[in-house]
């Protein structure tokens, strides 16, 4: 291999490595999962035991809120038929914020390729009739920062997945089969790049 290969090649090989995703995580779904006929739903999200790292700790009450608002919006969104219910929900969909991590903002913006990326992990419990049909930890990384509003602190960084983690569990409690598959697929595709 001559030197301009090499120069070229190592670089967009390092930049591939560092935008890969992580192994997907592992799920529990219900053999008869079905939420077609769900009207109402409530969302309960639980911020007490979170492992904080890289951020300061009162952060995780902030976010909270956001992730929360986000949730219920997301999916409100997927589906205008679902109304909201503390009282009385057919649906019940548990969250727990189990680990935000800010990460570096300096060693990704100067060195990127993946170093030190900001990391959000949810566990979600979905509940219909009392009985657990669905459940996933949901894991969202941060490599790049949105540059161009000079987004580089961990807790932006974060702030800036809230809406894609809610989405990633609207996905899920909508066909975790599919969300299953979409997320094996996403994974297996970053291995054959890096083979």
């Amino acid at each position: 291999m001559n030197i301009l290969t090499t120069i070229i090649l190592l670089p967009a090989l390092l930049y591939l490595a560092g935008c890969a995703s992580t192994v997907p995580d592992k799920s529990s779904i219900h053999s008869s999962y079905s939420i077609a006929e769900v009207k109402s739903f409530s969302s309960v999200l639980n911020c007490d035991n979170t492992k904080v790292t890289k951020i300061r700790a009162d952060f995780v009450g902030d976010y909270c809120q956001i992730l929360a608002a986000n949730i219920r919006v997301s999916l409100q969104r997927e589906n205008p038929n679902f109304k909201y219910d503390e009282s009385n929900p057919e649906l019940v969909v548990h969250t727990t914020l189990e680990e935000i991590n800010g990460g570096n903002e300096r060693d990704r913006f100067w060195f990127g390729f993946g170093l030190d990326w900001s990391t959000t992990k949810i566990f979600v419990k979905v509940v219909k009739s009392g009985d657990i049909i669905a459940e996933r930890l949901i894991t969202e990384q941060t490599i790049m920062p949105i540059l161009a509003i000079d987004n580089f602190a961990g807790e932006d960084a974060i702030l800036q997945d809230a809406p894609v983690i809610a989405r990633k569990i609207v996905k899920f409690i909508k066909d975790p089969i599919n969300f299953e598959k979409n997320e094996t697929k996403s994974w297996g595709s970053m291995l054959e790049i890096g083979n």
